[in-house]
């Protein structure tokens, strides 16, 4: 922390909107075209809770949506992201091979279940 101005001049933030609504979703590419925009992000939890079906990440509209967002990033030639809220194995690997480009894995309080189970289960 002794020298701030070469972190001062050299200062470029990313901006990523997240996407966690219908109106978002529709506004996606509209989004992903502004020049400011870096990439986009969709939160599930609160997606899926706007499409009136909560936690249900695998409903056709949840699936629709997010690929709208997928498509609406890669059209503004932009990057992809979102939250793979289970830690299951695969999961990350598979929105890879969707296109998502950053991922945020789980959260601590899954995390901590999903460990914390595999010890519930042993004798």
């Amino acid at each position: 922390g002794d020298d701030f101005s070469d972190y001062r001049e050299n200062f470029a933030p990313a901006l990523v909107p997240m996407i966690e609504t219908r109106r978002g979703v529709e506004a996606a590419a509209e989004i992903a075209a502004l020049d400011c925009v870096d990439a986009l992000f969709f939160g599930p939890y609160d997606l899926s809770a706007d499409l009136g079906d909560p936690g249900n990440f695998e409903s056709a509209e949840f699936l629709s949506a997010r690929a709208r967002i997928l498509e609406a990033a890669a059209s503004a030639e932009k990057a992809a992201g979102g939250h793979q809220v289970a830690v299951e194995v695969g999961s990350v690997a598979k929105m890879v091979d969707d296109g998502f480009r950053f991922i945020a894995y789980g959260t601590d309080v899954v995390a901590l279940r999903t460990s914390m189970s595999t010890f519930r289960d042993q004798p």
